[in-house]
């Protein structure tokens, strides 16, 4: 199996690779960055077959599963634009990255582009939007909805019918309870416990969560 990551930081890098050593332990993983490297990846881990290119002078991306290599909503979107300016792609060229320790209800729908870590529970009817970020030990309850390129970090408890925009990032350990909304581009700091509404573009944190201040954009 192929598999081309596009862009890879060193932070994801280890945790990107290591899920697919997990379920494709045989795979060829090409890694098309679109800015120099600067360091000589020590997190590559052992056994798989890893390698690096420049974009810089490719006409076309290598065949196989396509992955953007980031996690956070900005170097995502930023990734992507890059790439999707550089040979027209669409989001449906992407690929998903699902843990096979993982659970995955039968009707929850999930998007193009999807990374999700060992020990999560996506339940039924749930929905993930592209380029989503679930991180280990997540769970998302029934019927919630989670925007394009939004990041859930490790421990995270998203309730039923809860409503997460694009681009938001739901710190480690928080506690999302039913049908909340949240906003696009809010940032919720780890082990908040979340009530109630937060708005667009906000850093919001605490028990309860409450909104400290208006982010810039």
């Amino acid at each position: 199996m192929r598999i081309t990551l596009l862009g890879l930081s060193n932070n994801s890098g280890a945790l990107i690779l290591e899920s697919i050593r997990s379920r494709h332990p045989t795979a060829s993983v090409t890694v098309i960055e679109n800015v120099p490297r600067t360091s000589d990846a020590p997190f590559l881990p052992p056994g798989l077959d890893v390698s690096f290119v420049q974009a810089e002078g490719l006409e076309h991306p290598p065949e196989g599963i396509m992955m953007i290599g980031a996690l956070k909503p900005a170097a995502k979107r930023g990734i992507w634009e890059f790439f999707q300016r550089k040979w027209d792609l669409d989001v449906g060229s992407l690929g998903c990255i699902i843990h096979p320790h993982s659970t995955i209800a039968a009707t929850a729908s999930i998007g193009n582009g999807v990374y999700i870590e060992p020990g999560c529970v996506i339940s039924p009817f749930a929905a993930l939007g592209t380029m989503v970020t679930v991180n280990r030990g997540v769970t998302i309850g029934h019927h919630s909805r989670i925007g394009d390129r939004t990041m859930i970090n490790p421990g995270c408890h998203v309730a039923g019918h809860v409503s997460v925009g694009e681009d938001v990032q739901l710190g480690m350990g928080a506690l999302v309870f039913d049908h909340v909304r949240i906003g696009d581009g809010a940032v919720v700091g780890g082990g908040s416990v979340v009530t109630r509404d937060v708005p667009a573009g906000v850093l919001a944190y605490g028990n309860p969560c409450r909104v400290i201040k208006e982010l810039e954009r």
